[in-house]
């Protein structure tokens, strides 16, 4: 009875686990692959300066600081900097770099920045 049956509905008989390779295997199961994620940075901001998520700052490296300017006038400063991150500041932009906000605490007053 179990041949005759398969060789019945053969032409319509999946595994059921078939179908779940199918769906695991589809493109949109991870939106956003992990290795890509941008590493952030928190950078504490001066009084009254408005940075809204988006906004593009300038990083300096001054002495061993990294200071967020905008303009001429410095506008925050990341505090305890990583030593990869300035020495990734120090040779690859010459001591300069564009500090992208990626999101902002209100209640502290910080942002967090990711380095293009």
């Amino acid at each position: 009875m179990g041949v005759d049956f398969i060789k019945k509905c053969a032409k319509s008989f999946n595994k059921s686990w078939d179908r779940s390779k199918t769906e695991l295997a589809a493109p949109d199961l991870f939106k956003r692959d992990p290795a890509l994620a941008a590493r952030t940075y928190c950078a504490s901001l001066a009084p009254g300066t408005e940075a809204p998520a988006g906004r593009e700052f300038l990083l300096r490296l001054v002495g061993s600081d990294l200071r967020l300017y905008d303009g001429p006038s410095p506008v925050g400063s990341i505090k305890d900097s990583p030593p990869s991150l300035v020495a990734a500041v120090q040779s690859d932009g010459c001591g300069v770099a564009v500090a992208k906000v990626v999101r902002v605490h209100e209640i502290s007053g910080a942002v967090d920045i990711s380095i293009a």
